[in-house]
């Protein structure tokens, strides 16, 4: 008798320890989720601010015309890598608790482009050095 409840316990514990690796697992989704948010509404803003800016200057009809034509300078962040820079910057948020807009801001900026989803896919290795350094400097 005594080894079946050992048994049920057991199951129970393994039971918990499972559903506390879920809660674990929607608390990361749900902050990621609310960074995207965040994050989407910064980047609706600034291309507002951009074509409303772009749209004051003398030619902008035909400069805006050639953009929308010109080929990227090669692949941008890859969806996947993108993702992982996310995450890396909720790591980071977690050690420093710094908000993830501002840290994937300062990667954009560190890379010398507006956005971290203009970063080219070439250089993820990097990117991904710049949080590893970082998290190095403490």
């Amino acid at each position: 008798m005594e080894a079946r409840q050992d048994a049920v316990e057991e199951a129970q514990d393994a039971q918990a320890g499972r559903l506390s690796a879920v809660e674990a697992r929607q608390a990361v989704s749900e902050e990621m989720q609310d960074a995207l948010g965040e994050y989407l509404v910064e980047t609706k803003e600034r291309v507002a601010h951009l074509e409303g800016r772009a749209a004051r200057q003398p030619g902008a009809a035909k400069r805006q015309t050639r953009a929308s034509h010109a080929p990227p300078d090669g692949p941008v962040l890859s969806k996947d890598h993108l993702y992982q820079a996310y995450a890396l910057a909720h790591q980071e948020r977690s050690r420093t608790s710094e908000r993830v807009d501002t840290l994937l801001r300062e990667l954009a900026e560190a890379f010398g482009v507006e956005d971290i989803s203009d970063l080219p896919d070439a250089l993820w290795e990097e990117a991904r050095t710049w949080f590893w350094q970082r998290a190095q400097r403490g």
